[in-house]
């Protein structure tokens, strides 16, 4: 955040990726967990 309080778009485009290639790695690692409990 810069002084005058206003979100520049490339912060919020870089947070969008960020939540982005999270809910797409969600999955894998779901399935991982899974995997790792059924082993237990």
């Amino acid at each position: 955040m810069n002084a005058g309080g206003r979100i520049e778009p490339s912060t919020v485009f870089i947070c969008w990726q960020r939540v982005t290639a999270l809910s797409n790695s969600l999955p894998a690692i779901y399935r991982a967990t899974s995997r790792v409990i059924n082993r237990v």
